[in-house]
């Protein structure tokens, strides 16, 4: 809420209010504002399950105001690769676009998370094979 309050004098966007409330409410009054056709400026983060479920935009930000792009690393204790080679490989050939990632929170809010992998696993056979066996099919 600060960073977005910052924004709002950064880019004078005064006419604009800032309204303080959970997760629940914001994506009800997203879905409320998409139903109605009308423009909504919501205050979320990524990855988030709404951008599995509607067609989202980030306002641009050259201010970076909000913050700069982030990525996750995976890390292991010194010496797990040595004690685990195999599994540090299947660790290190896993990558996931943010947009599959937002796909299956969105499926596993809709289901739950164990049909959501099951259908990540279904519908990406050959990529769940590369991660496992490092062989491209």
């Amino acid at each position: 809420m600060r960073l977005s309050a910052d924004a709002i004098k950064d880019y004078d966007l005064d006419n604009f209010e800032l309204v303080s409330a959970s997760d629940a409410a914001m994506t009800a009054a997203l879905a409320r504002a998409i139903r109605r056709e009308e423009p909504i400026v919501v205050t979320t983060w990524k990855p988030h399950w709404m951008f599995g479920r509607w067609k989202l935009r980030m306002l641009k930000d050259p201010k970076h105001t909000l913050g700069k792009q982030q990525h996750v690393d995976a890390k292991a204790r010194a010496g797990f690769f040595t004690d685990h080679p195999e599994v540090a490989a299947v660790i290190a050939r896993i990558n996931l676009p943010i947009e599959d990632v937002e796909t299956y929170m969105f499926k596993a809010s809709e289901t739950s998370v164990d049909e959501a992998v099951e259908a990540f696993i279904a519908e990406n056979p050959d990529r769940v094979h590369y991660w496992v066996t490092g062989e491209i099919k």
